[in-house]
């Protein structure tokens, strides 16, 4: 053996990736939780097909986002962070500004 580890999300996006191709375009919604159990600004960890999951309601209830719960770099689970709400910030040039 290599010694190297698998990074879990990979194995959840290929396992994912493999389970909606295989399913001739249908798509397929999984309840993973009832919605009274995550509050506006709350993070609650859920597991759904196997896969460990982060839901992330908004501060003001009105959106709620899933997302793999692993950091990417280290592997460790998302919900041991604290959430900080910032604007997604991106690095194309097009939004690039001159402080010229």
């Amino acid at each position: 053996a290599s010694g190297k580890r698998s990074n879990p999300l990979s194995v959840a996006q290929k396992y994912v990736t493999s389970f909606f191709e295989n399913q001739n375009d249908k798509e397929e919604w999984i309840v993973v939780a009832p919605k009274t159990r995550i509050s506006p600004g709350e993070m609650v960890p859920v597991t759904a097909a196997g896969i460990d999951l982060l839901l992330v309601a908004s501060k003001d209830g009105s959106a709620l986002y899933c997302i793999a719960n692993s950091c990417p770099h280290l592997g460790t689970p998302l919900e041991v962070g604290t959430l900080e709400r910032r604007p997604i910030e991106t690095t194309t040039t097009s939004n690039a500004t001159s402080s010229s």
